[in-house]
């Protein structure tokens, strides 16, 4: 019998409640521990109210207001078409002003040794949810995802302010709260981009389920995010969506330091600095996704292609001409008859034109996709940004150098290196331009700022 214990190791709570007790009514969210007969965590953001569910590893509540997201079966992580298991060891190892991350370790699955955890951000109007299994050894092909009864689900990407007002508008209803599941290289990066992908939106149903495919031979830790979005009304949710799918392609100057990428799974703008750089100059503004690369397939492939083509009707067809073609050729009719009147080698001839014409449409290219028109956020979008080797004082300074004076969350998980995590708003139609640079004294120590 194997056994787990659920553990609350709560450092970071520890240090504000008794270390900093004025600053937690600042925090984005707050955490409060449920003990019955199960272990929860209560979580309260700026629009939503949040139940997670420590020894079961589920989401059981997600809840804008007065309108509930999640269903009769909670919201869990599953591998194939099996539930990951708990109870969970809980730790907080961040609980600020930008955000609170929070980690169910020690999870497990049947038949898979892996390190599982489910690992959440929390910020103050949605919720980044990604399942992580490390395995140790082979593991077998599997599809990381989710499921549960999310009455509102949808893709993240929209083509258009149209195709974006028919999704999140879900028929009529006009929900407050969606389940957002972004593309795998958003979520993780563009080297996961050729994941096998099968999610199901069950809108009718009220139902999501489906994730990604990993062949046992990857190398890559086995992954798979959902995004938990809530506002105040159908239209602030349009507005958060258009901002979260604009802020993947947003484009990313730095100087003094090296960007990473837009982490669609934590909800970060991840950025190193170069500690011997000084200071860490940013520069971020909204673009339209580049076009799309032509596709260039190989021969298998486009027979691949040319065979899916082929239906009952245009078999027929392609058997018929190939039977005139065959016996056309091969007759030969008495002169003065019928079978010489209908000339049967042209009609052989006429059908062998017409074969190759049906064999070069199926295999002729396919058509280069359409321009993406991604639907602009209409209002600024609050964007956080995580700094890795911050400065131990660090402060915001805006384009002309003025202070901006934004909560700044600083965090050390090893006790050396210094991360620090602040949010900034992006305008629409214009740029952000700020600086991060270190307001202590060169000739002090740095304090300790480890959680």
């Amino acid at each position: 019998m194997r056994r787990l214990s659920c553990l609350y190791t709560l450092p970071v709570i520890l240090q504000f409640v008794f270390a900093l007790a004025s600053m937690a009514d600042h925090n984005a969210v707050h955490i409060e521990t449920e003990k019955s007969d199960k272990h929860r965590l209560a979580i309260t953001g700026k629009t939503y109210s949040m139940l997670l569910n420590c020894t079961d590893a589920v989401i059981e509540r997600f809840r804008a207001t007065d309108q509930e997201l999640i269903g009769d079966v909670p919201l869990c992580p599953t591998f194939n078409t099996g539930k990951v298991n708990g109870p969970a060891t809980v730790e907080i190892t961040q609980d600020g002003p930008v955000f609170a991350e929070i980690h169910l370790r020690d999870l497990w699955w049947t038949d898979l040794n892996a390190k599982i955890e489910l690992v959440l951000y929390c910020h103050p109007t949605r919720v980044y949810a990604t399942v992580v299994a490390i395995p140790e050894g082979t593991a077998p092909d599997m599809m990381v995802g989710w499921y549960g009864a999310t009455k509102f689900s949808m893709p993240l990407v929209m083509q258009s302010e149209a195709e974006l007002q028919k999704q999140a508008s879900f028929n009529g209803q006009n929900p407050k709260c969606a389940a957002v599941v972004a593309e795998p290289w958003i979520q993780f990066g563009k080297f996961d981009e050729r994941l096998r992908a099968f999610i199901k939106y069950g809108n009718s149903t009220g139902t999501i389920s489906g994730g990604y495919g990993y062949p046992s031979a990857s190398t890559l830790p086995r992954r798979a995010s959902i995004i938990l979005i809530a506002a105040r009304s159908n239209d602030e949710l349009k507005e958060f969506i258009r901002g979260e799918a604009a802020l993947s392609f947003a484009k990313v100057n730095v100087s003094g330091a090296l960007f990473d990428r837009y982490d669609g799974s934590a909800g970060l703008f991840r950025i190193k600095r170069d500690f011997a750089a000084g200071d860490l100059k940013v520069d971020v503004a909204f673009a339209q996704p580049p076009p799309a690369a032509p596709l260039v397939l190989t021969i298998k492939q486009r027979v691949a292609l040319a065979l899916s083509k082929i239906d009952w009707r245009l078999g027929i067809v392609q058997f018929t001409l190939l039977a005139i073609i065959i016996f056309g050729f091969r007759a030969t009719p008495t002169p003065g008859t019928f079978g010489a009147r209908v000339r049967p080698k042209l009609l052989a001839s006429l059908a062998t034109l017409l074969l190759f014409a049906s064999i070069f449409w199926l295999f002729r290219p396919p058509p280069p996709p359409p321009p993406v028109i991604l639907p602009m956020p209409q209002q600024p979008v609050t964007a956080a940004f995580e700094v890795n080797e911050s400065p131990a004082m660090p402060e915001l300074l805006d384009e002309n150098g003025a202070p901006l004076h934004d909560a700044i969350q600083l965090h050390s998980s090893t006790g050396e290196t210094l991360v620090a995590s602040f949010t900034h708003p992006i305008l629409p139609e214009s740029r952000a331009v700020f600086t991060l640079r270190n307001e202590e004294p060169a000739n002090a120590s740095a304090p300790s700022r480890s959680p």
